[in-house]
């Protein structure tokens, strides 16, 4: 019994000696761990020239660009490297001043019927007036297109040049300013001419002007009203407000076309006519050396009324056609999103050139209009 009891107490112990003992992994797996880490270490995967990716990048650079690095070279070189526009060779301003020439020179035929110019037949003949006609719009379509694409398309249009357009289009105004201001100033020469020469006070006796408070006073407000929906475009332009700035572009066209159609309905229905009114030049004092004097020198007043109303009127007329074709093209340009809240000096030229617009009849109604026909008594000599 005692043997059996000290076998078994040995076999235990053996047994908890062989538990606590630490386990060996067979050299086997130990080797092919071994490789299988061997494997992770590796070097990487090279490219099929042999080269690896990484270096191959900085070499060639063909995963960062696509291209090759002559191809790069010459961009980096032709990249524009200031803030300036130089434009491309352009057959405009030859064709356009070839076109203003032939208008200049056919309107002087047109007139003169009886000249003969070595035998051509230009006399009388409005076919050279036309024709440069012609060319001075063909002119201003192809220019002005390229300018839209310039800043539409091409992003040559950068806050320089926008600058220098804003300089240009206020220097054109400015411009514009000192030709009405001639023609006005002119205009009020002859008033006060009359008094000068002891002719009376102005308007002249037999001379017919308008009613300034009827048809003159309606083209104004119609005029005032369309500078509002200008405001509303610009407004609706700057939110990004596209539909809004579309109505006001169209409402701001509609009530140009309408102060144009009633000029031409007044020109039709005026009591004068452009020059010497039915009238002959004739001196309009006869009695003393300096009123005679006088009068050789300032003509028939009456024939400086309706030659000074006539031009001055119409050069306003056309400007407000201008502006109507300007507005309407911004309002094409509107509709195809190519002004943003950040760029639209398109629109912002437009919108001067018809505040200005809008400044020149207001002085023409006061000085030719409402002065010109004497003041509150001329609604008495209605037209």
């Amino acid at each position: 019994m005692k043997k059996n009891a000290a076998k078994k107490a040995g076999a235990t112990k053996g047994a908890n000696a062989k538990s606590t003992a630490p386990a060996k992994k067979p050299a086997s797996k130990k080797i092919v761990k071994t490789k299988k880490t061997a494997k992770l270490v590796s070097k990487p995967k090279a490219s099929p020239k042999g080269t690896p990716k990484s270096t191959e990048k900085k070499i060639t650079g063909k995963k960062a660009t696509g291209q090759k690095p002559a191809e790069n070279h010459v961009k980096q070189q032709n990249k524009v490297q200031h803030d300036y526009h130089l434009v491309d060779p352009s057959p405009w301003p030859i064709v356009g001043a070839t076109g203003a020439f032939f208008t200049l020179v056919g309107a002087v035929f047109w007139m003169y019927e009886d000249y003969d110019f070595y035998g051509l037949g230009l006399g009388g003949n409005p076919a050279a007036f036309f024709g440069g006609l012609a060319l001075v719009l063909y002119t201003m379509a192809g220019w002005w297109r390229d300018i839209v694409r310039e800043a539409a398309g091409q992003t040559h249009h950068t806050p320089v040049v926008k600058l220098s357009f804003r300089y240009a289009m206020l220097l054109f105004i400015i411009i514009e300013v000192m030709f009405f201001t001639a023609w006005c100033w002119a205009y009020l020469v002859s008033l006060q001419s009359t008094t000068d020469a002891s002719l009376g006070s102005w308007p002249l006796e037999g001379l017919v002007t308008f009613n300034s408070w009827l048809l003159p006073l309606f083209n104004t407000l119609l005029l005032l009203i369309s500078v509002t929906t200008i405001i509303w475009a610009g407004y609706a332009i700057r939110m990004d407000e596209r539909k809004d700035a579309v109505r006001g572009l169209a409402l701001s066209i509609v009530l140009g076309l309408c102060f144009i159609g009633l000029q031409i309905y007044q020109y039709a229905h005026a009591a004068i006519a452009f020059g010497i009114n039915g009238s002959p030049l004739v001196s309009l004092a006869t009695t003393g050396t300096l009123q005679s004097d006088l009068a050789s020198r300032l003509g028939n007043l009456d024939a400086n009324f309706g030659s000074i109303f006539f031009m001055v009127t119409f050069i306003h007329g056309l400007h407000v056609v201008v502006g109507v074709i300007f507005l309407t093209v911004c309002l094409f340009r509107v509709m195809l999103g190519h002004f943003t809240p950040q760029s639209y000096f398109g629109f912002e030229a437009a919108a001067w050139y018809w505040y200005f617009v809008n400044v020149v009849w207001l002085f023409i109604f006061a000085t030719i209009y409402v002065w010109g026909a004497g003041g509150l008594s001329a609604v008495a000599n209605s037209s």
